[in-house]
């Protein structure tokens, strides 16, 4: 059973970003990912765009593709919701 929480943190540098999006990666919920679930993933994407960066969907969502422990659905999910995240607040930018 693969846990690719580790990889996943080690490709974020900021010590915030990796705490919040750890809370979202340890979630038990992989299989439904209830609103309040994905708010804690909002809050990583956030604290990311702060510091003046983005969260990277694709290595990201390739990586819990090989977590056994993350559904096919559930991945594309995360995958979405990073992009979309990412692409309003970087509209939110030029504003």
């Amino acid at each position: 059973m693969a846990d690719t929480t580790q990889q996943i943190l080690d490709l974020i540098s900021d010590v915030e970003i990796q705490r919040r999006l750890e809370l979202f990666l340890r979630n038990p919920n992989r299989n439904s990912l209830h609103p309040s679930d994905l708010r804690l993933l909002d809050q990583a994407i956030v604290v990311a765009h702060q510091t003046g960066g983005r969260l990277p969907a694709t290595e990201i969502s390739d990586l819990l593709r090989q977590d056994t422990l993350w559904p096919e659905h559930s991945v594309e999910r995360v995958y979405n919701h990073i992009n979309i995240g990412n692409d309003i607040l970087d509209a939110q930018r030029t504003i």
